[in-house]
């Protein structure tokens, strides 16, 4: 969640840096024309028209919301299209005389990558990603400075490299922080404060995703509804700060079963859904076993905390929709409360919750 939040961010934000970036392109050929005169200019507009027009095709790209190298990719064009025009500049006005009436416009240029630098603060970037793109950027600026001709060595003479340095410096605290809020956003955004497990809202979502691609490979999936056994009894006999403790255990007990490629969602209250990609109703038997070993944990008063469970899987159960296959799961989740609770209910078969297998 969080890479397709960061690459879907740093895309809309390079599209909004391009618009700026060639709309100033274009806007400042009035001033060129007009310091340097179209014969020395005309080199200079072309490549200036040439960068505008690259800008504005990254205006309309739509690289992929999913896939983090696109993202990566698309932010390093938005860099390197002015940076390649600030070194073509540079050598077009190599030959131009230091007069006081060309100091602004060569001074124009040679800060132009401080300009690009300052973007830097404008994305969600991780440390490594800011010392890379700001040290080449850094880079090719102190390169084109080498030559004593072009407007660039006012940077060497000035020490304005060293304070790009520091603007990168700067950026890199300003992108790295953006990217741990938004760490913490989309984790509070998608997962339950109290248990860990992910939010209703956002479960259902990833839900139908994985419903839809496990479809398309014809591969199992298991719903497992599972329902705190007497819950109400803890917060009515214990208060609602224990009944809370109880919650927070059976989601970590939960999340600690579960493979890499599964989820668990709290459904509501004490209810939670646990999704198993690519695993039958047979196959639940080699994850009942991990669940029950160390059990969801104890009420205040050190009884075991029970469930009752209902299992369903749309190939062997002929579902259609997710919707079909939860409500199912949640039919036999009440199925086996009515059987006395502490039970797993699936087709064809129920057994009980916390004892059975460890009987085996």
């Amino acid at each position: 969640m969080l890479v397709m939040s960061r690459t879907a961010l740093i895309r809309d934000r390079v599209r909004l840096c391009a618009i700026i970036l060639s709309a100033l392109m274009l806007l400042w050929i009035p001033i060129d024309l007009a310091l340097l005169g179209s014969e020395t200019a005309s080199g200079i507009l072309a490549a200036r028209g040439v960068a505008a027009a690259f800008l504005i095709i990254l205006i309309f790209l739509r690289p992929p919301k999913t896939h983090a190298v696109f993202g990566k990719l698309y932010f390093a064009l938005l860099l390197s299209i002015p940076m390649v025009f600030f070194c073509y500049a540079n050598l077009q006005l190599a030959g131009l005389e230091w007069t006081p009436q060309n100091i602004f416009i060569k001074s124009a240029y040679a800060h132009f990558p401080v300009l690009v630098v300052m973007l830097l603060c404008l994305f969600p970037l991780t440390v490594l990603e800011c010392v890379l793109f700001g040290g080449l950027l850094v880079f090719f600026t102190y390169f084109s400075a080498l030559n004593t001709a072009t407007p660039a060595a006012m940077l060497l003479e000035l020490g304005t490299i060293w304070i790009m340095c520091v603007v990168t410096a700067i950026a890199a605290v300003s992108s790295v922080s953006q990217l741990h809020f938004m760490s913490k956003f989309v984790d509070f955004t998608t997962h339950d404060e109290m248990t860990g497990c992910l939010r209703r809202d956002y479960g259902e979502s990833l839900l139908e995703t994985i419903f839809d691609m496990s479809q398309r490979r014809k591969a199992p999936l298991s719903l497992l509804f599972i329902d705190l056994d007497d819950f109400k009894k803890v917060n009515d006999n214990f208060g609602h700060d224990e009944g809370d403790r109880v919650l927070a255990a059976a989601g970590e007990a939960l999340k600690k079963t579960l493979r890499k490629q599964d989820i668990v969602i709290r459904w509501g209250g004490e209810e939670f859904l646990l999704v198993l990609s690519d695993t039958t109703l047979d196959g639940l038997a080699h994850f009942f076993p991990r669940l029950q070993k160390d059990g969801i944990g104890k009420r205040p008063d050190g009884v075991e905390q029970t469930a009752s469970c209902g299992a369903a899987e749309y190939l062997e159960d002929g579902i259609t929709t997710i919707r079909e296959l939860v409500e199912l799961a949640d039919k036999r989740m009440f199925a086996a409360k009515a059987k006395g609770k502490n039970r797993v209910v699936m087709k064809n078969a129920d057994f009980s919750f916390l004892t059975e297998f460890k009987h085996k």
